[in-house]
């Protein structure tokens, strides 16, 4: 949808964090003032077409795009759609924080078998030999 030339690694034609924010609010902007409705996917494909040329060029490899959309899309589903997320939250937060680390760790493990070291490290703004993602969350806060 954006960005997306299909060519390429695209390591050196990436967005800047200044640019990807205007990105990012100029499709609000555009979404808001367009007079048809869109789809809550059609948004999230956006969003991401964007994070990827931010973080890998927008000249990143299509069929990693793709690919990646796909494993995107697959935990999305796992994630997104229940409601049983919230009511762990609410009863049971230290449980709650597990599961999502078992999911980001799920997540980086999918794509790792598409991107290569650097483009994972880039992706996820990992240091040079970190195996995963490890997000510190407080169980308190999920209260």
């Amino acid at each position: 949808m954006f960005y997306n030339s299909g060519m390429g690694t695209g390591q050196d034609d990436r967005l800047s964090g200044k640019a990807y924010e205007q990105a990012l609010s100029s499709l609000y902007s555009d979404l808001a003032r367009q007079g048809r409705r869109v789809s809550a996917e059609e948004v999230r494909r956006a969003e991401f077409d964007l994070l990827i040329a931010h973080k890998l060029g927008k000249s990143f490899s299509n069929e990693k795009r793709q690919s990646l959309w796909a494993v995107q899309q697959s935990l999305q589903k796992k994630m997104g759609g229940s409601m049983a997320g919230f009511v762990l939250r609410a009863i049971a937060p230290n449980r709650y924080a597990r599961r999502l680390q078992q999911f980001i760790d799920e997540a980086v493990t999918e794509y790792k078998k598409i991107l290569t070291g650097d483009e994972l490290e880039a992706l996820f703004d990992m240091k040079e030999g970190e195996t995963g993602i490890f997000l510190p969350i407080d169980p308190g806060q999920l209260k």
